[in-house]
């Protein structure tokens, strides 16, 4: 479990990588940096992910990097800022459907990984 204000004081971060922990969940608004790019959640229990979580960053920051991948979410993951996400890491979470509109808040992506999902209707 991360507590909420875990990375406080933290304005001037620009990466961050959680990879391969046991994180079942994550609170909203856990990041406080305006300079944040990448971040890495990958290889955790994940099963959904706060609308709000990368809200924090400024309007004119772009992500560059948001990875998600091998947790177990079953839905594409809504975010309130998902226009400021560049690549987007959802492989091998057991989402089975992509349906239509589950991207349409993903205005600024460049690269989209969906692998290894067990898809079985787009």
């Amino acid at each position: 479990m991360i507590d909420v204000d875990a990375f406080e004081g933290l304005t001037e971060l620009t990466h961050i990588d959680l990879n391969s922990n046991e994180l079942k969940e994550i609170p909203d608004s856990l990041f406080y940096s305006s300079y944040l790019k990448n971040i890495n959640l990958g290889y955790n229990r994940l099963l959904a992910v706060p609308p709000n979580f990368i809200d924090s960053v400024s309007d004119n920051t772009v992500f560059i990097k948001l990875d998600l991948e091998k947790n177990f979410l079953q839905n594409l993951p809504y975010l309130s800022n998902a226009n400021r996400v560049v690549d987007l890491t959802l492989s091998g979470n057991p989402v089975q459907t992509l349906q239509y509109n589950d991207l349409s808040g993903y205005t600024s992506l460049q690269e989209l990984k969906i692998e290894r999902m067990g898809l079985k209707r787009i």
